[in-house]
């Protein structure tokens, strides 16, 4: 039995992710995850165009955005692609539900945890049969790539017993552990699966190579290699069978990989031995042991996107500015206090975030500083301006945290590379709720805009604030944690 007629329409979902692939999601979408240099949504806009299908909706959990502006409208595949957010407190059945109104003929539907393995238009063309399934078995049956209607759907999600069409030969493999990603990306280079549109060029047998690729002398390889856009390979470098390394990394002089997905902006530092792992920055995953380690420290492995934790000489200087203009009126007001017999000054202890432990939990540095004993949370900080010029803390930044036990949220997770500053947007907020996660909403919207410009609108705004002495604008001020 064959389809009698072209599937124009396909729907992507994005299941619960396994827990066990947290380490490869903290900083992307599954749709993201990369096979042999290209995201897993790649694959699938390849095989379903491929085949006639014209229509993708992909519905997405985390980091939609992401996803979107990848994908953009799909032309480049010829698709019309829409990227449609689906909360992530629903479950499986949920998602289906919220689904199921925009299925409105027969359609491809997918699990997004899934890798398509053969080629789509042969499993097509292989043999179909009726299938019984019970309700309980049937979403985990349609996650493998099925054909499905509107009323298919609705019987599914009203955990009805579903008659559905289904094929004898499996498409597709399920992306359930970090080991499974790995030995995903082992069978695609060594073309145990088949990839539709395989990225660069064969500069020699078993070596695939995209642009701007840097090779220096004494490197070796063993089929089959796929070395991303722009990485740099130094000197004396050797790579054993099946090793994938990303775009924009840099493998240091030395280095032996055998076996091993290297990801996107990842640094590998000289004279490394790395067999049979994922390194996602500093993250490694040694796929025999199935445990995840984070190394702290930039010279060993890192990402080539993290900035280096310093302060600059330009904020230096205009945190002694700041200081010579504001330290007579802190001097007043230490007097005035003193004169008064009240407290002018106070002591607390500031946690900055510095990188991961081996476990991936967040290390935290103390720093004791003295704040003035006032509600205004401008001129408490004022003083904190002594730590700018020791190059403790930016003069711009995040927000301190004045607790070593703060959980970070998934898509926060960035933050604990970013130096913490005097000022920062939760300074401004007004009405804002006094919780944890205001900060870390407040930093990710300041990460995502900061430059320049904003940082001098953010000083001109503190100055303005400390010469406004109005209670309603004070109130709106008052420290939340910082």
């Amino acid at each position: 039995m064959k389809y009698t007629h072209p599937i124009r329409h396909a729907f992507i979902v994005e299941n619960a992710a396994a827990e066990s692939m947290a380490p490869l999601l903290e900083k992307r979408s599954v749709a993201m995850l990369p096979f042999a240099g290209k995201p897993l949504i790649q694959f699938w806009c390849e095989h379903l165009s491929l085949i006639g299908v014209t229509h993708l909706k992909i519905f997405v959990r985390r980091y939609p955005e992401q996803v979107r502006t990848f994908v953009g409208e799909g032309e480049r595949w010829g698709l019309s692609i829409d990227v449609i957010t689906l909360p992530e407190s629903l479950d499986s059945k949920e998602s289906f539900r919220f689904v199921m109104p925009a299925i409105q003929e027969q359609s491809f539907i997918v699990s997004l945890d899934r890798f398509p393995a053969a080629d789509l238009a042969a499993w097509l063309e292989s043999e179909t049969v009726i299938q019984i399934v019970e309700n309980d078995m049937a979403l985990e049956s349609i996650a493998d790539l099925s054909v499905v209607n509107e009323m298919m759907i609705r019987d599914i999600v009203d955990g009805k017993t579903v008659s559905k069409p289904g094929k004898r030969r499996l498409m597709t493999r399920k992306i359930a552990s970090p080991r499974d990603f790995w030995q995903i990306n082992m069978d695609v280079i060594n073309a145990d699966i088949p990839d539709p549109l395989p990225l660069g060029f064969e500069v020699e047998s078993g070596l695939h190579l995209e642009v701007g690729v840097q090779i220096k002398p004494g490197f070796e390889f063993k089929s089959a290699c796929r070395l991303g856009r722009h990485s740099l390979i130094n000197s004396n470098v050797s790579l054993g069978s099946s090793v994938v390394i990303g775009a924009d990394t840099i493998i240091d002089g030395e280095s032996s990989i055998n076996e091993s997905v290297i990801f996107d902006h990842t640094y590998i530092g000289s004279h490394s031995e790395l067999n049979r792992v994922i390194v996602d920055g500093p993250m490694i995953y040694h796929v025999d042991l199935e445990q995840a380690t984070w190394i702290d420290d930039a010279s060993i492995i890192g990402s080539t996107k993290i900035k280096p934790r310093r302060v600059s000489y330009s904020q230096r200087l205009a945190a002694i500015l700041l200081l010579s203009v504001l330290v007579w009126p802190i001097v007043i007001f230490y007097l005035g206090r003193h004169i008064v017999n009240k407290t002018a000054i106070v002591e607390n202890k500031l946690y900055l975030p510095a990188g991961r432990n081996l476990n991936g939990e967040v290390n935290f540095t103390e720093l004791p500083v003295l704040s003035l004993d006032i509600e205004h949370v401008g001129w408490r900080k004022a003083t904190w301006l002594v730590h700018v010029v020791k190059g403790d803390l930016a003069l711009v930044g995040t927000s301190a945290q004045q607790s070593k036990t703060i959980i970070y949220p998934h898509w926060a997770v960035d933050h604990i590379w970013e130096m913490p500053g005097v000022i920062n947007l939760e300074d401004f907020n007004s009405g804002s709720v006094n919780t944890t996660e205001s900060h870390f909403v407040s930093d990710a919207f300041y990460l995502a805009t900061c430059g320049v410009k904003t940082n001098l609108k953010m000083i001109f705004k503190w100055i303005t604030v400390l010469f406004t002495f109005n209670r309603k604008q004070s109130d709106q001020i008052k420290l939340k944690g910082a």
